[in-house]
This record gives structure tokens, C-alpha cells and sequence, in this order.
């Protein structure tokens, strides 16, 4: 079976577990760090203790970055920082100590339940003893460490640690989306005080379609997920599903099963206007700590940039809606153009 390590716990080519973060910009800043990448050797090859001893970091690493645990005019970030992780060596000897001494408790455990009779047993078990259980054997001599006084100790509490949590994403502020919709338009509005009233009501409608679409949910928790799901039913939304009588009373996912006429879905061009609103707003929550870096990605690349695809065509889908409307299927187009130009355009090469 294989155990995947917390994000924060790095291996070398020696075996050698790495405590290893990148802790935010705005704090390495303010603390005088030059480098935010902090990076702490945890003194064991073994992987329990290794995840023990960097989850005992993290969590105290945690207290002094992201919740601004520091005394201000006693001691500095920086200072915390930097005791912290000297307080960690010691607890690092210590632990590395503790289990040295488990591992030799046990293989001298082991040996004095053959009995003093049986030498060819004794040969047999110092035989296979591993590298590991040698040392340890070798550090207690070395120490003159007596291991009676380690005898009938009580355990000591292992620490819970959660394999899966991810501190490259506890830094995140959160707010639901909604309200970011609200703070994003602020901005745009001090940016562009004198913006068109409609290039404003359609930068709300865009925003708030996306919610719809994903959930207003908390800004930490958008994933990918979400965006592919906006990416996949925005094509099939109606246009003003929102004042349309056979629209406005259904959800999301039934607006997205209704056939309707071609004219009342919104055109690609349209889309990709609406998808490069959502990735300004996405970029904006970004840099405000609102969502990780790199989920506007999937936005980036549905539609590609103007310049390398400036027309787009038609796909299978779109031209079924267009043809096989009531408008062609029963004639009643209001003007000859509008039944002309798109046939025209069909065999032309134009759609």
C-alpha cells in the first residue's frame, strides 16, 4: 500500500525527511524574511516520526503566520520564527532519542526470551537483526544508556495527524461568493466611476450567473470541479432565463434540458465575453488570498485568445438548434434575410 505524504514533507535522496513550506508573501515582508520559503531539516529517516515532529511545526507555524499569534514589541515574527525552529532541533534529538531507545527496549526484549541454553537461537536472532535495530543497539553502548530505567514507562500520547490536510490552502481567506461579486464590482466602479449603466447591469448578470451555476458557496472551497461544471452548462442556458415565462421558475439543470429555438442561447461570442468576466473576477479573489492560485486556469483555456481564434464556428450541436428550429420547420421566419443568411453561410463555409 502507498502512503502519500502531507504536502509539507519533503524527502531527500538520502531518506532524510524535510519540514518544507512557503509561507505568504505579505508576511515575509512584514517579519523581514527574504526568503518565504522555510525549509527545516527533521533529523529522522522514519516516517511516522518524521510526520509527527513537521505536524508539531505546522501547527505552531500556523498560529504565528495565518492567525497573527506574536507579541508585537516583546518579539518580532521573525524572532518567534527562528525559536520555533530551534526549539524544534531539541525536540527533534529528543524524539529521534526516545525512539532509538523503543527500537532497543525491543530487539533486548526479544533476546531474553531465548532461553541461555539455546546459542544456536541467539546466533540466529543477532543474525538477523536489521541495520536499524544494530544501531540502536550500538547508540545505547555507546551512551551507556541503562535501559532498565526505560522499563514499565507509560507511552506516551501519539499525536492525530491528518494525512490529507494541505497547508498551501490555510492561509485563504473565505467569503461566500456572493459578496465578493458585490466587493469586485465595487472596485471596478472606483476604477471606472463613469462606466455605461449597461456594461454594468451585464457584469452583474455574468456574476451572477456563475453563482448560480457553481453555488455561492465559500471562496476557499471553488475548485475545479466548479469551473468545469460553469464550462459545460453555460452553452445550453437560455438567454433571460430569468424573465422568460417558461424559464425563470426552473433550475439550473433544467433550463439546461429544454430545446429551444437557437436565437434564445447565448451566441460563442457571447460566451467567451461572459467566461473573461469570471476570470477577472476569479484573478481579483486571487490576489486578495481568496482562492488558490491557479483557478482561473480552466477559464483561461476554454475559448483560447481573440487574436489566435478570432472567429469562432458553429458547432454540430448549435447548427441542429439553428435548422431544426420551429422558425425552419414551420417557416415563419419574420424577414426572407433571416432565412436566407444562415443557409447562405452554411454552404458558403461562412458558419
Amino acid at each position: 500500500m502507498t502512503f502519500r505524504n502531507p504536502s509539507y514533507i519533503t524527502k531527500t535522496k538520502h531518506g532524510v525527511y524535510y519540514f518544507q513550506v512557503r509561507i505568504p508573501k505579505y508576511f515575509a515582508d512584514r517579519v523581514g524574511l527574504k526568503n518565504p520559503l522555510i525549509r527545516k531539516s527533521l533529523r529522522t529517516k522514519n516516517r511516522k516520526l518524521a510526520l509527527s515532529h513537521a505536524s508539531r511545526i505546522w501547527s505552531r507555524l500556523y498560529l504565528i503566520v495565518y492567525v497573527g499569534e506574536f507579541v508585537s514589541g516583546k518579539k518580532t515574527g521573525k524572532e518567534q520564527l527562528a525559536e520555533l525552529l530551534d526549539q524544534e532541533d531539541v525536540l527533534a534529538d529528543y524524539a529521534e532519542h526516545s525512539r532509538t531507545i523503543k527500537i532497543a527496549l525491543r530487539v533486548t526484549d526479544e533476546y531474553g526470551d531465548i532461553p541461555d541454553w539455546d546459542a544456536d537461537g541467539r546466533e540466529i536472532f543477532f543474525d538477523s537483526l536489521s541495520h536499524e535495530e544494530r544501531e540502536a543497539l550500538e547508540y545505547v553502548a555507546r551512551e551507556a544508556i541503562d535501559l532498565s530505567e526505560y522499563r514499565d514507562v507509560a507511552k506516551p500520547a501519539v499525536q492525530n495527524i491528518d494525512p490529507n490536510f494541505n497547508p498551501k490552502t490555510a492561509y485563504l481567506k473565505s467569503e461566500l461568493l456572493s459578496v465578493l461579486k458585490e466587493n469586485f464590482h465595487a472596485d471596478k466602479m472606483r476604477e471606472k466611476p463613469n462606466t455605461a449603466k449597461s456594461t454594468v447591469k451585464e457584469r452583474l448578470n455574468r456574476l451572477t450567473m456563475f453563482i448560480d451555476i457553481v453555488g455561492d458557496k465559500q471562496s476557499k472551497n471553488l475548485c475545479h470541479a466548479d469551473i468545469d461544471r460553469y464550462k459545460e452548462l453555460i452553452p445550453d442556458l437560455p438567454k433571460n432565463r430569468n424573465k422568460s415565462k417558461d424559464t425563470k421558475d426552473l433550475t439550473i439543470e433544467e433550463m439546461c434540458k429544454l430545446e429551444l429555438a437557437f436565437e434564445r442561447y447565448l451566441a460563442p461570442k457571447t460566451i467567451k465575453d461572459y467566461t473573461q468576466t469570471i476570470r477577472s473576477y476569479l484573478n481579483w479573489c486571487v490576489e486578495r488570498e481568496f482562492m488558490v492560485d491557479n483557478i482561473a486556469l480552466p477559464i483561461k483555456t476554454f475559448y483560447g485568445d481573440a487574436e489566435s481564434n478570432p472567429y469562432l464556428p458553429f458547432d454540430e450541436t448549435q447548427l441542429k438548434r439553428l435548422l431544426h428550429s420551429k422558425e425552419y420547420l414551420e417557416g415563419v421566419h419574420k424577414k426572407p434575410s433571416h432565412y436566407w443568411l444562415p443557409l447562405i453561410g452554411l454552404f458558403s463555409g461562412v458558419t
